[in-house]
């Protein structure tokens, strides 16, 4: 039985300004109430929250091969913050998705560019 307000845990880095949890140290927590990114018990870092109702928009990302997320929020808690989802991007993706959270996918596949032009 799952609980509507379950949270689950995914192994993240992240940068909040320069400063940088390295993954599998970053945890982001994805529950139906609030998104917490937070570093492992011991480990230094920042411990960030902000509710359901405060998320505007995931941003999805790529920088070099890496999938990137940003989050835009009414507060501005995670304005500085870029995260990169460990080896559960897809899980991660869908657990938004399962939630409701607003998403925008930025990244583009070999699908979607138009035809290149040879000169």
């Amino acid at each position: 039985m799952v609980r509507a307000n379950a949270v689950k845990t995914f192994g993240v880095q992240s940068a909040i300004d320069r400063r940088i949890t390295p993954y599998p140290l970053g945890r982001l927590d994805v529950g139906s109430e609030e998104l917490v990114l937070r570093a492992w018990p011991g480990w230094r870092g920042e411990t960030l929250s902000v509710p359901f109702a405060g998320v505007q928009r995931i941003n999805i990302g790529h920088f070099l091969q890496y999938t990137v997320l940003t989050i835009d929020d009414v507060y501005s808690a995670f304005g500085n913050v870029r995260i990169q989802p460990g080896l559960s991007t897809r899980r991660l993706l869908r657990e938004f998705e399962r939630l409701g959270y607003p998403l925008h996918d930025t990244r583009k596949s070999r699908h979607n560019q138009p035809p290149s032009v040879d000169s």
